[in-house]
């Protein structure tokens, strides 16, 4: 069975891309220009897009780039998830030290 993707709903995924590149290097921009309000409004919006397939890689930019916040709620994500995210080859290449964490 061949699945299509409507017009509209590829436009929304496109912009939901373009949103999440943006919002990584709106990050780095804030934390350059001490914004803590914008910074902290995209880890919020990192936050809630938290996923299998991304949640180790949002953790280890907010690490980079000192979100706490985000880095606890993304190991939270890993071990609640434990069993979903370990299908992704990310998970293997996790350092023992983050492993501890979760």
């Amino acid at each position: 069975m061949r699945r299509t993707i409507d017009r509209i709903s590829q436009e929304i995924l496109v912009c939901l891309r373009f949103l999440w590149k943006r919002c990584l290097k709106l990050i780095a921009c804030a934390d350059c220009l001490q914004f803590p309000t914008v910074r902290d409004a995209c880890c919020d919006f990192l936050a809630k897009r938290l996923h299998p397939s991304n949640c180790i890689n949002i953790r280890d930019f907010a690490e980079n780039m000192s979100c706490t916040k985000l880095v606890d709620l993304a190991l939270t994500f890993i071990a609640k998830n434990i069993v979903a995210v370990s299908d992704y080859h990310d998970f293997l290449a996790l350092p023992y030290n983050v492993m501890r964490q979760v």
